[in-house]
């Protein structure tokens, strides 16, 4: 801003306050350059720039934000007034550097993206989530140990058309994603290595910790349906022989469901219990012929566990208007009895969305029971309160569902909110 610009601003700030500017418009004289911010790591310099406004997080909130294609920050990072050791990716999140030495070779690549425009008009920030979800399932099905990067993960799925933006945000998506997953992309190998672009470059795949369990037995050698006429290929056939994919057929049973219509068929196979699981939250009731999904009718769940000679403890989560109250009760410690809490509408549906997701709750036994016999030891309970009167209760004496350290888990950060 010039001089003159700042002198004008000032004594408008000076007259009114600065509340004075809210909702107010204010033309300059002279154009306004912004500055961009540089990050300094020791002795060498780094450009920032971020795949969205979340990965920038607090750091974010002190400075205006221009969005601008990959290949026009390279250049802001080579002319600037420092000597610029390399762009940082990400850097508050999961950063990835390019080094100078790639300026080049990067600004080499607008020729062949001459003709598009700047931004992808492709494929919105949405798509790019859903292409990276779309993507770690390949990721949970290969072997682990597999070595791929992005772009060969992405053109192997047929998602051949992305573009240089398109594939920078891809790659921040799919290690977020994989992350969640419980996958791990290892991409130590180019540790302190000026190789190539982030998307370009390979990582080693570990998932033993991504296989989802049978809600019915526990075991983790499952695999996913596959719907409709599928393309054979030997990548398909190869997941069918191992196990990792089963062929559903194309008869789909679906339900229309406020206003639209939702698949009701099993999502996966138990290769060990041979059963389907994985069917979408939905309750249906056949003679009333209507479905509802879980998440619009639970309102309360009550979590409790009773330990022979080890006291009680009870948790109960209740839907209001403003999210939902959590009421936490323990026995005989009654003093260090948790305080009743307020959380918003997005927990609770974060809550009911993994007990009914992640957790196939409504694909749970009722009751489970030891195989041995017990004189005493633990009982528990969880009883879910619907619309409508309609109540879900599920126990078990020294017995336990697949998924109930993770039911537990849900549970135990209301523990120790006193």
């Amino acid at each position: 801003m010039s001089d003159e610009d700042y002198e004008i601003l000032s004594k408008v700030v000076n007259e009114g306050g600065p509340d004075s500017l809210v909702g107010q418009e204010f033309t300059t004289r002279d154009e306004i350059r912004l500055i961009p911010d540089i990050l300094q790591s020791g002795d060498n310099y780094f450009f920032p720039v971020f795949t969205s406004a979340e990965e920038m997080g607090e750091y974010g909130e002190h400075f205006s934000k221009v969005q601008k294609h990959f290949l026009e920050a390279v250049n802001l990072a080579r002319n600037n007034e420092r000597d610029i050791a390399g762009i940082v990716i990400n850097a508050f999140t999961d950063p990835f550097t390019v080094p100078k030495e790639m300026f080049d070779i990067i600004a080499g690549m607008e020729s062949v993206l001459e003709g598009k425009a700047i931004m992808s008009e492709k494929y919105s920030k949405e798509d790019i989530r859903n292409i990276a979800e779309d993507l770690v399932e390949e990721l949970r099905e290969c072997e682990d140990g597999t070595v791929i990067s992005t772009w060969e993960l992405a053109k192997q799925a047929g998602y051949d058309d992305l573009d240089l933006e398109d594939l920078f945000a891809l790659h921040d998506a799919l290690f977020r994603t994989a992350r969640r997953n419980k996958i791990k992309l290892d991409m130590s190998a180019h540790d302190g290595m000026v190789e190539g672009l982030p998307f370009n470059l390979q990582f080693v795949v570990r998932n033993k910790k991504a296989q989802i369990r049978c809600p019915k037995c526990g075991s983790p050698n499952t695999a996913r349906y596959l719907y409709g006429y599928p393309v054979f290929n030997e990548r398909m056939q190869k997941k069918i022989d191992t196990g990792k994919l089963v062929l559903g057929g194309c008869c789909i049973h679906t339900q229309m469901i406020n206003g639209q219509y939702v698949n009701l068929m099993p999502a996966r196979y138990c290769n060990e219990c041979h059963k389907d699981f994985g069917t979408p939250p939905v309750l249906v009731t056949p003679k009333k012929n209507t479905a509802e999904f879980y998440r619009d009718i639970v309102r309360s769940i009550k979590f409790s566990i009773e330990a022979y000679r080890g006291g009680e403890t009870e948790e109960t989560i209740t839907r209001n208007e403003d999210g939902a109250s959590v009421k936490a009760f323990q026995f005989p410690d009654v003093l260090n009895t948790p305080e009743d809490i307020e959380i918003t509408e997005q927990k609770w549906f974060k809550i009911v969305d993994k007990l009914y997701g992640k957790l196939y709750l409504h694909e749970w036994k009722k009751e489970y029971t030891p195989t041995d016999i017990f004189e005493d030891g633990e009982y528990w309970n969880l009883t879910v309160k619907l619309t409508n009167g309609r109540v879900r209760r599920y126990n078990g004496s020294n017995a336990y569902p697949p998924y109930w350290n993770e039911l537990k888990k849900i549970f135990r950060e209301f523990a120790n909110n006193k």
